[in-house]
């Protein structure tokens, strides 16, 4: 596919797939993430940690604005 005249190696083509095996299971690992749940509590505390970071910048452009004018 390459182009000899500039000294390029010669590549192979595109690899043909031979089985048509579609990833239709779960594995054990992907079903205990999915069987564990009770994100509830760690949602939450992302949340307000989120809330807080936003609160902090705020205050501070607020601060700066203040300093300055």
């Amino acid at each position: 596919m390459a182009n000899r005249a500039l000294g390029a190696p010669q590549l192979p083509g595109p690899n043909l797939l031979i089985s048509k095996k579609v990833a239709g299971s779960i594995s054990s690992a992907t079903e205990s993430l999915i069987k564990s749940g009770g994100s509830e509590a760690a949602d939450g505390i992302f949340r307000y940690a989120m809330m807080a970071c936003g609160l902090c910048v705020l205050a501070l452009v607020g601060v700066i604005f203040t300093i300055n004018y």
